[in-house]
């Protein structure tokens, strides 16, 4: 599981971008509750573009297919380095698996700032699993670019499996705390379950009641 991507706010944005983000936004949250109520398969993407009033063809210009609106529900403005570069200007002193993290900040706010939003997403992902095959295929450039960079942070060679096995175990606490989220229906923060997940993990993943690996 990979974190939603966020727009860059960094500078005033006109109102041509405002549009086509707003747009995005639209067609997204469309999308979702379509599905929502009816199920992925019952629903296409005229449906979508019908609800949102928009036609097809504006539909394609933001996504390839009726999957996308509902996996990149922010404007993609960022490109497939910026999780890498996030992890690098990391403080010094967190380990590879809380750099991951720290870099997912801004991403895993937005779960718990737009929750009854995200509660739906996740119950639709978890009710279609062939959307999570989907978002591993969008977020595999940035996945490789974000385990180069742990490897660069502790100064090993890019074709180096350690950065892999740190990311991938960060994405599975990451999936593992949303489908938990889910199920206490958001009413603890999802940024606090990460949390004790990379307490947990970072203590050598002790079983509940036993002491942590020394």
């Amino acid at each position: 599981m990979t974190t939603p991507r966020r727009p860059s706010t960094d500078h005033p944005l006109g109102l041509r971008e405002r549009k086509r983000r707003g747009t995005h936004r639209l067609l997204a949250t469309c999308a979702l509750r379509l599905v929502a109520e009816r199920g992925l398969d019952r629903v296409t993407v005229e449906d979508i573009c019908n609800d949102a009033g928009v036609s097809p063809r504006t539909f394609f210009n933001y996504f390839a297919m009726k999957e996308d609106a509902l996996l990149l529900p922010y404007p993609e403005t960022a490109d497939a380095d910026a999780t890498a570069a996030r992890i690098e200007a990391a403080p010094a002193e967190l380990s590879p698996l809380r750099a991951v993290v720290h870099a997912w900040g801004e991403e895993m706010a937005l779960v718990d700032a737009d929750r009854d939003e995200w509660l739906a997403r996740v119950a639709v992902m978890a009710e279609h699993p062939a959307l999570i095959v989907r978002l591993g295929l969008l977020a595999a450039d940035e996945e490789k670019s974000a385990a180069r960079a742990v490897g660069r942070r502790v100064g090993l060679a890019g074709d180096d499996p350690y950065g892999a096995l740190v990311l991938y175990v960060a994405e599975a606490a990451y999936r593992a705390c949303l489908e938990h989220w889910l199920r206490l229906d958001g009413a603890t923060p999802f940024a606090a379950l990460m949390a004790d997940a990379v307490a947990t993990l970072s203590a050598g993943l002790p079983a509940p009641g036993r002491p942590a690996v020394q």
